[in-house]
């Protein structure tokens, strides 16, 4: 081999390797399954694949059937979170595509070179791996494991949308309880390992039902018969996943969860909506607990569901600091420090004075004087309104249905 060639074939590798930054945005998302669930183990086997064709085109030998075994096996994983073999095909051909899409694009002769002549072989080995991939999975309900979480999920589902779920499925799973905790969770960190430690420890508890979407996942969790409002469940299942581990050095993973007791079945589908909408009060920092209830986001929660009309003024009231960005600042740091004007002239290293005259300002900018309890109110509730608008024009994943927020509320008891 020629110093050019060899030169060359090590920067493709560098190059295709850097294009596997922020790869899962530019491929067809899996709308089974949580993206940070899965999107850790698809660029290393992406990472590897490259690895693998690369040094075949150097040697000029392709690679061996042991060498390809972890390949397969991180895509038959992907094929046990629920994933539809079609759909891991897909984006096997989409990343091959793009790939080598902007391997061509700025390359040099000799690169171009490479390319074409390598266009066959990478045939091959596309055909190989997805033949090997499409194999495995199809074998793979010769385990229990996938046949009896494929199920769970199968039940889950219907129940999540007030269905009753079919007599087959249930045969094959422990009785169902009569009242669930439902749970929402949403990663956050984006660290495969830390999420499919979470997802673990939700579907190993004895009868959870667990459902995975596109961004979150929702679970159901029985509850006691003594557990009325779910209080007890929900301490037990916080612990659980705090206890998870799996993160980068050990560390608790990242997640925003939102949970709401289903007194019986019927109440599942309304109790979803409810955990969802908690789970997006939660991201958007209203709470101090990873997995959240009714009790940790009251007030936030009477915002989100308030009418239509109120979070327009709450929009207006926002609008109004527009071009204020230090007076904004100076009301959200008063707010965070529990409406105290010395606690906030500390943490901004200002006299307690400029923080009275600032706010003076916003309240004359607003209409609402935040040194008054009912002024600050307004002010925290603008926020959260303003923290949601912000939120769901990023992702509306999180939310119900259509993703608009629902104007109902629970009893707060509830």
């Amino acid at each position: 081999m020629t110093a050019n060639r060899k030169a060359a074939l090590e920067n493709l590798h560098r190059r295709a390797v850097g294009v596997i930054t922020g790869f899962s945005e530019q491929l067809p998302p899996y709308q089974q399954t949580p993206a940070a669930l899965v999107e850790g183990d698809f660029v290393l086997g992406v990472h590897r694949n490259i690895d693998l064709f690369i040094r075949s085109m150097v040697t000029g030998v392709e690679p061996s059937d042991t060498e390809l075994e972890p390949v397969v096996a991180l895509a038959l994983t992907r094929h046990h979170d629920g994933v539809p073999l079609e759909s891991i095909l897909d984006a096997y051909r989409s990343a091959a595509s793009l790939i080598w899409s902007r391997l061509s694009e700025g390359s040099t002769p000799d690169e171009q070179e490479i390319l074409i002549a390598g266009a066959g072989q990478l045939m091959r080995y596309m055909t190989r791996i997805t033949a090997r991939i499409a194999v495995a999975c199809t074998q793979a309900p010769a385990s229990d494991l996938p046949d009896r979480n494929d199920t769970a999920r199968t039940v889950a589902v219907a129940l999540l949308r007030g269905q009753a779920p079919q007599s087959w499925s249930l045969a094959h799973l422990p009785p169902l309880a009569s009242r669930y905790l439902v749970i929402t969770i949403c990663p956050l960190d984006g660290d495969s390992g830390a999420t499919r430690g979470l997802y673990e420890r939700l579907v190993d508890i004895s009868g959870a039902l667990v459902a995975p979407e596109r961004s979150s996942w929702t679970a159901l969790v029985p509850q006691q018969t003594t557990d009325n409002d779910g209080r007890h469940t929900l301490e037990s299942v916080r612990q659980l996943l705090d206890e998870a581990g799996g993160g980068l050095l050990g560390s608790p993973p990242a997640y925003a969860g939102g949970a709401f007791s289903a007194a019986s079945h019927a109440e599942i589908p309304s109790a979803v909506e409810h955990a969802h909408l908690i789970c997006t009060l939660n991201q958007i920092g209203e709470s101090t607990h990873s997995l959240a209830c009714l009790d940790d986001v009251v007030f936030a929660y009477s915002v989100a569901t308030t009418s239509a009309e109120v979070h327009d003024r709450y929009r207006q009231i926002c609008a109004a600091l527009d071009g204020h960005d230090l007076l904004r600042a100076t009301l959200w740091t008063f707010l965070d420090h529990s409406c105290n004007a010395q606690a906030a002239a500390r943490a901004l290293h200002l006299h307690r004075n400029t923080i009275a005259y600032r706010l003076l300002k916003v309240a004359d900018l607003t209409g609402h004087d935040p040194l008054t309890f009912e002024g600050a109110r307004v002010h925290a509730a603008a926020r959260i309104a303003a923290h949601l608008d912000t939120h769901l024009g990023r992702t509306t994943a999180s939310l119900p249905g259509d993703g608009v927020l629902q104007a109902k509320g629970p009893p707060i008891n509830a």
